[in-house]
């Protein structure tokens, strides 16, 4: 029975192989999701993760404007298409496990496209979306800082002419004397592990957190926290129905000293009242348990071989990564960004097209290139569905 099921399951992986190989040089193949960003602003996102915007005039941004006493204003942002995608990626990754969950979110978007009409990106608007591609419009006038993420891009197409693109495309960048990634893939998942990595750290200090919680209501320190909504949390997080906090510092120091390789016994061993600067009652972790934490980040977090600068801005300890390259008009600012930041640049105005023969193959392995890639990634579905009989 279990080999009909194995070999029902291929079958139908080629059909779907079969069905979807014409449409590898297709531009996408459905929309999954779509949204609005401003008024005649639409974007839309397919299942080959192409993000397209489209529309006449800026994208806009919902905000709110908060005032002080002091009668100053701090204006929020309410949404934006990197937000409207976090739905997107928490609706889709319900059922996942934590790790799948931080990969969708990394290859989710393939492809960022900002359609002619477009004149303005604001502010942070793309920053958490890591497209191998993007183009930008002629339209195009202005970038906010960070409104665009090209760290893992292998190209980066602008349009315009004059468009500033200083700290408005962030890059990726290491050190002089780190050692490079030998490719985008091998970097890529690099920075999903570590990311993968961080967040093991983070559960794991789930436990020392609400520790401190407790230890924080037993010394009388406001920490904004309902006693009774404190316990129902704890609760409902453990799984256990304790009738107070106390009950649960024996679970959380046995969590501690299981994650972290250590052998507290009591909660005051972990925790100490400090004063801060303003002398306002603080707690602080025990030295060990603060040099044990930072050095599980440290060996988690890729340091100087992924550091993060923007595209237009100068670096003299950095160095740009070799997979990124610029299109553009001659003469254009982005080429000027393209110099400073060390990037490969190419030109796109019709006279310094390479025409030659040498050209015209180039562009047509650079073609058969993109479709086996698109092929492979179809037999990477195809090898998940068998594996998952």
């Amino acid at each position: 029975m279990k080999f009909i099921k194995k070999t029902a399951a291929i079958f139908l992986a080629l059909l779907l192989s079969i069905a979807v190989m014409p449409s590898a040089f297709a531009a996408d193949n459905g929309v999954i999701a779509s949204g609005e960003a401003g008024e005649g602003i639409t974007w839309t996102l397919t299942g080959s993760g192409v993000l397209t915007v489209s529309g006449n005039g800026p994208i806009q941004d919902k905000t709110e404007t908060e005032y002080g006493e002091d009668g100053l204003g701090e204006t929020q942002k309410l949404d934006c298409i990197g937000w409207q995608l976090d739905s997107v990626i928490e609706e889709l990754s319900e059922n996942m496990i934590a790790d799948e969950a931080i990969r969708l979110r990394y290859e989710l978007v393939k492809e960022l496209v900002i359609e002619e009409g477009i004149t303005e990106i604001p502010e942070g608007e793309f920053e958490y979306t890591y497209p191998r591609s993007i183009t930008l419009p002629s339209t195009l006038e202005s970038v906010g800082y960070s409104a665009v993420n090209a760290s893992f891009a292998q190209s980066l197409n602008v349009n315009s002419k004059t468009l500033e693109l200083a700290d408005g495309i962030v890059i990726s960048s290491y050190q002089k004397d780190a050692e490079p990634f030998e490719s985008l893939d091998e970097a890529f998942e690099a920075r999903i592990e570590s990311e993968i990595e961080q967040e093991k750290i983070g559960v794991k200090l789930n436990a020392v957190h609400n520790l401190s919680m407790i230890f924080e209501l037993s010394n009388k320190i406001d920490n904004g926290m309902d006693p009774d909504e404190f316990l129902a949390e704890l609760n409902e997080t453990y799984g256990e129905d304790k009738s107070n906090t106390d009950e649960y510092i024996p679970v959380l120091i046995s969590l501690i000293n299981k994650d972290f390789g250590t052998s507290y016994t009591s909660i005051d061993e972990i925790f100490t009242v400090a004063k801060d600067e303003d002398e306002v009652d603080i707690v602080e972790r025990d030295p060990e348990l603060e040099s044990i934490v930072n050095e599980m980040y440290s060996n988690a977090d890729l340091g100087d071989r992924l550091a993060t600068d923007f595209l237009g801005t100068e670096n003299e300890e950095s160095v740009s990564y070799q997979w990124l390259s610029v299109s553009a008009p001659s003469g254009s600012k982005a080429q000027e960004a393209a110099k400073i930041s060390k990037v490969p640049f190419n030109p796109t105005t019709q006279e310094e097209k390479d025409d030659s023969f040498l050209g015209k193959v180039k562009a047509f392995f650079v073609k058969v290139k993109d479709f086996l890639a698109k092929v492979i990634d179809y037999v990477k579905i195809i090898i998940s569905i068998i594996k998952s009989i």
